[in-house]
């Protein structure tokens, strides 16, 4: 009797916590959403650093190292049920056997020098978008990872000289913090870093004028649609904002032969893409000084012209830029590699 009643008291108490127990609520629609990432576009970018290492007044070498690791930008703000962070995760997964991929270069100023180096750094670029199950927007995403980087070139820009006398060294305590001494332009010796008119530039070269400097990166040929695509992107060297509107008519390209090719398309990220939604009819953007067009906007812009690719007499062509920004004539001889 008395072990029946403990029976029926647990049983009653077991009741009693089921029917008190929070109930478990379903995953949430964000929770449980598919991320898929879709890589529609690679290519392998070459891009120029310039290092400036001022080491006037010393006594020894002063060094400084470039580094570079894999990077991931998203662009769009779709509203696909999940987060930002999960998005990212989601790419940072595609790409995980390159997350660890870092590369550097040293470069090394002897006493009593002030150099300008220029390290080229090769990259695998990967873009592409990112949807989500249920939803109908996307965003879009490009991955860089640093392939290779070497040292171009290396020039001794001069220390700077007080009146008729070189300048004398700066004694060692007073050397913590170098200063950066910039060439004084004068009447009979002015100084100028623009590019001078009439120069033909190649890829991955910066045609710089008036604190702006314009690089023509990468280009790429598609054959079968006879169509090529250029990669620039800007820097503002100014100390003001920069407002920046981009225009395909802004850009021409002319062969060897002297045939001028067609506009095809201006756009965030494909080369010779169809009009769509990657083409751009204008791209606009504000660069802060010191900042690049890829800083504001997480992407460079493409170009693509439609000509005689397949035509075995064309050889180069001559990629020129007027009236982006303040750039006149900016022009680049690409190669055609066949």
């Amino acid at each position: 009797m008395i072990l029946n009643r403990i029976c029926v008291v647990a049983l009653i108490f077991s009741i009693f916590v089921a029917a008190c127990s929070p109930t478990m609520s379903p995953p949430s629609s964000a929770d449980s959403q598919a991320i898929n990432v879709n890589e529609i576009a690679s290519s392998t970018n070459t891009d120029a650093e310039e290092i400036y290492l001022n080491n006037c007044g010393n006594s020894a070498n002063s060094q400084q190292t470039s580094t570079r690791s894999q990077t991931i930008s998203l662009e769009g703000g779709a509203d696909l049920g999940v987060s930002a962070e999960v998005v990212k995760a989601s790419v940072e997964a595609k790409y995980v056997s390159t997350s660890n991929v870092t590369k550097s270069q040293t470069v090394t100023a002897a006493p009593n020098t002030n150099m300008k180096f220029v390290l080229l750094w090769t990259e695998q670029v990967n873009g592409g978008t990112i949807t989500a199950t249920s939803h109908s927007g996307q965003e879009t995403y490009k991955v860089s990872v640093p392939i290779s980087v070497e040292q171009s070139s290396a020039e001794d820009l001069g220390c700077p000289k007080i009146g008729s006398q070189s300048a004398q060294p700066v004694p060692q305590e007073a050397t913590q913090v170098p200063t950066v001494v910039l060439p004084q332009a004068s009447p009979t010796n002015p100084v100028s870093l623009d590019t001078p008119p009439g120069s033909i530039l190649n890829v991955g070269e910066y045609w710089r004028q008036n604190n702006i400097s314009l690089i023509l990166d990468n280009s790429s040929f598609d054959m079968k649609r006879s169509c090529a695509g250029f990669d620039f992107d800007l820097t503002n060297n100014t100390d003001h904002d920069l407002i920046l509107t981009i225009v395909l008519s802004q850009f021409a390209v002319k062969d060897n032969t002297g045939r001028i090719w067609k506009p095809r398309a201006l756009s965030h990220y494909v080369y010779c893409g169809d009009p769509g939604p990657w083409n751009d009819s204008q791209i606009s953007t504000s660069i802060a000084p010191g900042k690049s067009f890829w800083d504001a906007a997480y992407s460079s812009w493409i170009v693509s012209f439609d000509g005689p690719l397949t035509d075995p007499k064309v050889t180069d062509l001559y990629v020129s830029a007027n009236g982006l920004s303040q750039f006149t004539n900016a022009t680049w001889d690409i190669p055609i590699g066949r």
